[in-house]
């Protein structure tokens, strides 16, 4: 091997003419892959080689990219393997080396079945920040290579360093922009078009698929407090996770949310003791991932998990961190949205109240006072078909008014501070009194994005189901399930009593199947064959009507 040499006058003057054509031409280059595709298609030309090519380097010195020329993709694929920082490769990080195949001590670098080689030269790649990839030259046409060969590829090298740092400084410049363009939509879409969180979240599963260069991108959001959900995915195995379950403890996603910051995954294929991914048994094909967490007013609302599959270049810190940000981003406005709407169901639970006063105070009082004067009418009269008619009426009014109060406690069924899920419970509770054991209830996917006006269904279905339990099955344990997911809010009700065979269990169902047909939804009742009984009412999460 030989140490570098500088450009001398043995170099014939074509040669440094060709030189500098080249080094004129990498200059004008702003495209990451054309840059890397001229220049080992440049060195191959001025050192005669037959074989050329570039292992670009990661920020930790493992190749990211490999480009070559003049040799087949089998060649290619032979040396790409091995050129990962090992024996004669991994030299060219300090010098440049120049040898005929058998002479290097290092040559050891080359395991069995590397393409054979008559002569080789390889020479590291420098730029402002370092060294940023290594160029390999093989199989010189008329011999070994030359010192004056070492000089002019070591010079483009050089050259090519600086080209490849431009291009990246550019392609960074044009991802930032990107990054932004898509912030910019997600803010859009939440304040003009008053969109719902999980589309919000799908757009973003989306976007980072496509800015990103993922293969599949999930939404993870905590479930409770012992587990987490992927609420939606993006890409060609998105329906392979969509909807997993699995627990908070180790997950990588629970560490970026705890952490506050993302987390790269690189080479999960090679690596001796992974971390445990969530997507890891249903993709195992999967070999890089970054995860960034999606944080929004001191506390994380979820992460987002980025996978790239078998023969993809693993992720980056740079575009880790350029994720990050958008993800940053988004958690803000996603946190604004959900604060515009809290002010919002706010002014409609104001306004509410003023009604539910106004009923009470006024029209309530109104209509007992007209009660009372019909009594003594029916008190004083004579004639017994007047004081039955007159009976009649104070009984529709007597009915008017309990139907009144019931509109005035409809109207207080709200969760001031945004807890649906507290609402759920509360209800079932109230109406499981006299129940031997509490019930079991289960809450699952964004309640808390429910339109307003859907509440009031909500907790009539659960008071009348849960009632019934209790008071016409002779039920001992009670389990409901309210789940909003896909589109549709879902309410599971089920038992251990005597069923839906006995004729007073049916009272008040008709009001649950007019309520789920109100909104285009179905109520289905069964019974088991052992007893027990289970009720499932479901409607579109987006209300009907004025509702």
């Amino acid at each position: 091997m030989n140490r570098v040499a500088p450009l001398s006058a043995s170099v014939p003057r074509e040669r440094l003419a060709q030189l500098l054509e080249a080094q004129r031409a990498l200059v004008q280059d702003l495209s990451l892959a054309d840059v890397l595709a001229r220049v080992v298609s440049i060195a191959r030309e001025v050192s005669g080689a037959q074989y050329a090519a570039l292992a670009v380097l990661a920020a930790d010195g493992t190749p990211e990219e490999f480009v070559h020329a003049g040799g087949d993709e089998e060649q290619a694929a032979a040396i790409g393997q091995h050129a990962r920082g090992r024996g004669l490769l991994g030299a060219l990080v300090d010098a440049p080396v120049r040898l005929e195949r058998s002479e290097h001590p290092l040559s050891g670098g080359f395991a069995p079945g590397h393409p054979p080689m008559t002569s080789f030269l390889g020479v590291p790649v420098r730029a402002r920040s370092g060294v940023v990839g290594n160029l390999y030259l093989a199989d010189r046409a008329g011999g070994p290579f030359t010192a004056d060969d070492e000089a002019v590829v070591t010079a483009l090298a050089e050259t090519a360093g600086n080209a490849v740092d431009n291009a990246r400084l550019y392609d960074r410049a044009q991802r930032q922009q990107d990054w932004l363009r898509a912030s910019a939509d997600i803010n859009r879409l939440l304040v003009t078009l008053a969109a719902d969180e999980l589309t919000v979240l799908q757009r973003l599963s989306d976007t980072v698929l496509q800015l990103a260069g993922a293969d599949v991108v999930s939404v993870v959001r905590p479930l409770d407090a012992e587990q987490l959900e992927v609420v939606v995915a993006t890409g060609a195995e998105a329906h392979r996770v969509r909807g997993l379950r699995y627990p908070r403890a180790g997950a990588v996603a629970q560490h970026v949310m705890t952490e506050g910051r993302g987390m790269l995954l690189r080479h999960l294929d090679t690596a001796p003791t992974p971390p445990w991914l969530h997507l890891a048994a249903a993709l195992p094909e999967v070999t890089s991932a970054m995860a960034v967490p999606l944080q929004g007013g001191g506390a994380s609302r979820g992460a987002i998990v980025a996978l790239r599959m078998a023969d993809r270049p693993p992720f980056d810190q740079g575009l880790m961190e350029m994720a990050g940000n958008f993800a940053d981003q988004a958690a803000l406005t996603l946190e604004l949205a959900a604060a515009r709407a809290a002010r919002h169901r706010l002014e409609v639970l104001d306004e509410r109240d003023r009604i539910a006063r106004d009923l009470h105070d006024h029209t309530i009082q109104r209509l007992f006072a007209a009660g009372l004067r019909l009594q003594s009418v029916v008190a004083s009269s004579e004639d017994g078909v007047v004081a039955e008619r007159v009976s009649a009426v104070v009984a529709d009014l007597d009915a008017t008014i309990e139907q009144i109060r019931s509109t005035i406690v409809a109207l207080g069924e709200t969760a001031p501070d945004g807890s649906v899920a507290d609402l759920v419970r509360r209800t079932v509770t109230g109406a499981a009194t006299g129940l031997p054991v509490p019930p079991e209830t289960t809450t699952s996917g964004p309640l808390e994005t429910l339109d307003h006006r859907l509440l009031g269904d909500l907790t009539a279905v659960l008071r009348e189901a849960v009632s019934n339990c209790v008071r016409h099955a002779g039920a001992t344990s009670v389990r409901v399930r309210v789940d909003a997911d896909a589109g549709w809010l879902t309410v599971t009700v089920s038992d251990d009593g005597r069923g839906f065979g006995v004729p007073d269990r049916r009272s008040g169902l008709a009001n649950l199947e007019r309520r789920a047909a109100r909104h285009g939804g179905t109520l289905t009742l069964s019974t088991g064959p052992g007893g027990g009984a289970s009720l499932r009412w479901s409607i579109p999460q987006r209300p009907d009507g004025p509702g």
